[in-house]
């Protein structure tokens, strides 16, 4: 008789939390929409595509801003924005103003190129970085990595 390991493969993904946590969390992938729904704590779900190369999407509470007490992710709704209106990814004419806040528990990934999730590239370390530092009050080290992006 052997033994058998049986590994349980994973998806990485980046939470951002309404009280400004950033953390890795790792996603079953054989069922990656229940540990979204999971990490972010939520019943529906919306993909907001962020940037396409590298590929970046943000998970949020589809429903999040019509809660009775919305909490807006002040560090996920900057980074939507950031790349959002960055010009080698979103609308280089795009109103900061214009665009929607995000509320709840937020939850990036990435997609393959038949659009399932995957792990979020580690060449993004300087973003996680950025979000840590918001998180932690250092805004002017946010803007000098937001700068770079």
């Amino acid at each position: 008789m052997t033994n058998q390991i049986t590994t349980v493969e994973t998806i990485r993904g980046v939470l951002v939390t309404v009280d400004r946590q950033v953390s890795t969390v790792e996603l079953p992938a054989e069922d990656v929409l229940r540990g979204v729904y999971r990490a972010i704590g939520c019943r529906t779900v919306e993909r907001v595509p962020l940037a396409t190369v590298p590929t970046l999407d943000m998970w949020v509470d589809e429903d999040g801003l019509c809660t009775a007490a919305p909490r807006v992710n002040q560090v996920a709704t900057f980074i939507a924005h950031a790349f959002q209106i960055h010009p080698t990814h979103g609308d280089p004419d795009l109103d900061r103003f214009a665009l929607q806040p995000y509320a709840g528990n937020a939850l990036f990934l990435s997609a393959n190129d038949e659009g399932g999730c995957v792990d979020v590239p580690s060449g993004l370390d300087r973003l996680w970085e950025a979000a840590k530092a918001l998180g932690d009050g250092g805004v002017a080290t946010l803007l000098a990595e937001a700068a770079g992006l």
